[in-house]
């Protein structure tokens, strides 16, 4: 009964994650969300999904990114639509997992901010 009740708790969240990461909400937004308190949340998450909210914000993030960047939007229109402040949070956010950097490099997409096709990040 516990494990089914758990499992709704984070398929809950995993919706509201992906639905909202354009505001990314914090920690407290998701818990407060799925009606938990964000330490028991965040234990809770990382046990079922194998890595924090945080970083699973950060993925999907990255993942919708990596869709804009692809169909031709400049990094800075990208940023924008996912929800960061500008090209550096794009950046950073093509780190993931401890350090390593995803199969995701911004300087392989042919736009930049400038829109001639050289990427400056």
């Amino acid at each position: 009964m516990e494990n089914k009740y758990h499992c709704s708790i984070i398929e809950k969240a995993i919706y509201f994650i992906t639905e909202n990461y354009r505001s990314q909400p914090t920690l407290e937004e998701v818990s407060d969300y799925v009606c938990l308190s964000k330490y028991h949340f965040q234990r809770l998450f990382h046990q079922w999904v194998g890595v924090s909210p945080k970083q699973f914000l950060q993925f999907t993030t990255v993942e919708h990114a990596k869709k804009c960047l692809e169909a031709g939007r400049t990094t800075l229109a990208t940023a924008y639509e996912v929800g960061l402040s500008g090209n550096g949070r794009l950046h950073s956010r093509g780190v993931w997992k401890k350090g390593r950097r995803s199969h995701f490099k911004i300087s392989s997409y042919p736009n930049s901010i400038w829109g001639d096709g050289h990427s400056r990040i």
